[in-house]
């Protein structure tokens, strides 16, 4: 379960920073959107998910999903 939750909050958060960084109108507003519907998910990378939680590997898929996106963009924007 934990390993299904790291790839989705992966998933997540390499979508939406990869259109925060796109230069495309529609991919921007597509990340605005999904900020939006999912951004509650951040409560669950946090001590405030709850006891029973293992709100550790949701900060981890956060963490890989924004660090994969960046690296991309920088690569992007050297080519």
């Amino acid at each position: 379960r934990c390993v299904k939750l790291f790839v989705f909050y992966t998933r997540i958060f390499f979508v939406i920073i990869m259109g925060i960084g796109s230069k495309n109108k529609h991919k921007f507003l597509i990340s605005i959107m999904m900020i939006l519907i999912y951004g509650p998910l951040i409560r669950g990378a946090t001590t405030l998910a709850g006891l029973h939680v293992a709100w550790q590997s949701h900060l981890s898929g956060i963490i890989c999903g924004v660090t994969m996106a960046l690296m991309i963009i920088r690569k992007k924007r050297k080519l």
